[in-house]
């Protein structure tokens, strides 16, 4: 439940970031919540993404399985980081009018 490997992290940071996704979804204040949550959610993914990339040996796994994991893990925070801040905007703009 709390342990991961290279390509896959625990299974309940991944419930946790599906639950979160799926509440961003939402036009109440429950969404924009969910938004702040998605946040939290990538600078774990960061903190991860960054210790998977740059473990010290020994490693029990190829160190270009790490960097990759690592790489992809960074790619996919900051798609996290931009679709909160795209929601946030239109949120904002649906307010508006």
């Amino acid at each position: 439940m709390v342990s991961g490997t290279a390509v896959s992290s625990p299974l309940g940071f991944l419930v946790v970031t599906a639950i979160v996704g799926v509440l961003a979804t939402r036009d109440s204040v429950i969404g924009t919540i969910a938004d702040a949550l998605a946040l939290v959610v990538a600078v774990f993914t960061i903190i991860g993404s960054l210790g998977e990339a740059l473990a010290p040996d020994p490693v029990t796994a190829p160190r270009v399985v790490l960097v990759a994991s690592g790489v992809l893990g960074l790619v996919f925070a900051a798609l996290i980081a931009w679709s909160v801040f795209r929601d946030l905007r239109v949120r904002r703009s649906l307010k508006r009018s």
